[in-house]
């Protein structure tokens, strides 16, 4: 991933912008899912060069995308844009959980900027959920993730992709039209154990 986040970085830099043809290409998106991101543990708290990676891949790439896409909705006057930001209260400094915080709060203002004009602006908040990132380096041992669940989620289990997916779907539905600004938690009701 890392690779990649350094090869959209240059080629905006390259275009002196967006590197991508946008919509009138390919015609107006309907709807945007914004799936970029991922942990980012400091190894110390004044790591500049992780948090600037953070806030890149977190936040930036995610607000660039959608004040792509935005405005051929607004057009349109229909269109729907979910985020995903993962659990942001961690009980440890990451360079993630901050800028997810900041994509949480730019949804909402977004929301209610183009709500009126028949966009929604949404975010759906995971938490433990089987994938690699969570299996190999979150917790890579049956033992592990048993002991973190006892401590952390009441529903006594990971979550699935099909669990976020269900309500991602959701979100991008003609029936979600009156959800808008909010963040729905995924996590098996961890988010009330975090601290």
């Amino acid at each position: 991933m890392r690779l990649a986040l350094r090869m959209f970085k240059a080629e905006l830099r390259k275009r002196g912008g967006w590197p991508w043809p946008g919509p009138s290409r390919t015609g107006p998106a309907d709807v945007l899912v914004n799936n970029a991101g991922g942990s980012r543990s400091l190894g110390a708290p004044d790591d500049d060069a992780v948090w600037a990676e953070g806030l890149w891949l977190n936040f930036e790439a995610p607000r660039q995308v959608a004040e792509r896409l935005v405005p051929p909705m607004l057009d349109h006057g229909w269109g729907q844009v979910v985020s995903v930001t993962g659990a942001i209260v961690a009980k440890r400094l990451n360079a993630a959980g901050a800028v997810k915080a900041a994509l949480e709060s730019w949804s909402k203002m977004a929301a209610g900027t183009y709500a009126a004009q028949g966009v929604t602006v949404n975010c759906v908040s995971p938490g433990r959920l089987n994938s690699v990132q969570i299996l190999e380096w979150l917790h890579p041992t049956e033992e592990a993730r048993q002991a973190y669940t006892a401590q952390n989620i009441p529903a006594g289990r990971f979550g699935e992709a099909q669990d976020a997916a269900a309500v991602i779907t959701f979100l991008a539905s003609d029936r979600a039209g009156y959800v808008i600004g909010t963040t729905i938690p995924v996590d098996g009701s961890a988010l009330h154990f975090a601290f």
